[in-house]
């Protein structure tokens, strides 16, 4: 259970044609503000879709994501050592005929984390990230990673019995002493 005031929330409701609609939806939760959301679900066939930005203060969202963890999935972000900053993006989740899509596109962002096995700061500019049930992929990723940089990354994992990397490519300058 998480235990915070959100404020500032506007938006319209409509139900229209058996679906229930909302759209420019905002609030604010903290020092973190949601913009232009969307929802929508469709009572005669189980779709639903919800969109929303975010300028979103990493620190505040981490400890939020603790929150709604279960206890034994929490372990899993104990690879963060540190983080600080923000991040602007989108927001987006589709259900449809029990397939589902998650993807977060940050436009811009100031993130710095240390990770458990990295012993560089990492930070984060953009990219976006897609998930399926059986597919992730990163498309536009640049940061870097102490000294080195890297820009335009994308990956194509499949998730299966084994996880197969399909496709990888990016540009990236890397620092040689730090490897």
């Amino acid at each position: 259970v998480i235990e915070r005031e959100v404020t500032d929330v506007t938006g319209r409701v409509e139900w229209r044609d058996g679906a229930l609609g909302v759209s420019a939806a905002t609030a604010r939760l903290g020092t973190t503000t949601l913009n232009d959301g969307t929802f929508d679900y469709h009572l005669r066939d189980g779709r639903m879709s919800t969109g929303v930005g975010f300028d979103i203060d990493l620190v505040q969202g981490l400890d939020l994501t603790r929150g709604l963890l279960k206890p034994a999935q929490r372990s899993s972000l104990n690879v963060i050592r540190s983080l600080s900053g923000r991040a602007q993006g989108r927001f987006m989740f589709e259900l449809q005929r029990g397939q589902w899509n998650v993807e977060v596109a940050i436009a811009r962002s100031n993130a710095a984390l240390r990770l458990r096995d990295v012993p560089w700061p990492v930070s984060l500019r953009q990219g976006r990230v897609t998930i399926t049930p059986d597919r992730v992929s990163v498309a536009g990723a640049g940061g870097t990673v102490g000294h080195s940089r890297f820009d335009q990354v994308g990956v194509n994992l499949a998730m299966g019995r084994q996880l197969r990397i399909e496709a990888a490519r990016g540009d990236a300058t890397l620092a040689l002493d730090e490897l």
